[in-house]
């Protein structure tokens, strides 16, 4: 923890939950649900969030980066100077539009739009190598466009009819097919002879 800063406020005790409202840290006696706020304070910096040291409150810095972590899915707290596109450096007050998250921090439009480009072109390219052979598209254990080759294993949905991929915009149609399988156990005694 690269910061910390003892917040002076005498309504803050051991005795305090803390759930964080965006920046805004909301404090609850502990137990008691959160209809029931004590007090709500906002941090003054951004990348600042409330947390009990040693029986006291600070002010500790969130941001991954400033803390020698790299930045993953759960660092949403950055700083000013590390609040940055991960491939340009472009500085999220200064978009246009809303950037995409990534594992590995936020990245602008169009860097996500670049990105997206190459992907296409590399995995058209790769198929397009080879000689198109429907049948290499029956029966496959994922969905696998046959426009790029990319794939993808459905989540809770089996997918049916058109789908337009992800990767290269290609439209396509999936047909689901099934397989039976057999459970058997014995009632009773399982007979031996």
């Amino acid at each position: 923890m690269a910061e910390k800063i003892l917040i002076n406020d005498d309504r803050l005790t051991a005795d305090l939950d803390r759930i964080r409202s965006g920046s805004t840290q909301e404090f609850y006696k502990k137990g008691l649900k959160r209809g029931d706020l004590v007090l709500a304070l906002d941090p003054p910096r951004k990348e600042l969030y409330a947390e009990l040291i040693d029986g006291k409150w600070y002010w500790v810095n969130g941001c991954a980066e400033c803390n020698g972590k790299p930045r993953d899915w759960m660092t949403y707290i950055e700083c000013e100077k590390h609040n940055v596109c991960r491939i340009c450096g472009a500085k999220y007050a200064d978009l246009k539009e809303p950037p995409w998250g990534g594992k590995h921090g936020w990245q602008c439009v169009p860097c996500a739009n670049r990105e997206k480009e190459e992907q296409k072109r590399t995995a058209l390219k790769a198929v397009a190598a080879k000689e198109y052979d429907e049948w290499d598209y029956h029966g496959t254990d994922d969905v696998v466009c046959p426009h790029c080759g990319s794939s993808y294993e459905p989540d809770c949905e089996i997918p049916e009819g058109k789908e337009t991929c992800e990767v290269c915009g290609g439209e396509y149609t999936v047909e689901p097919e099934f397989t039976t399988t057999y459970t058997t156990q014995v009632i009773g005694e399982r007979i031996t002879e």
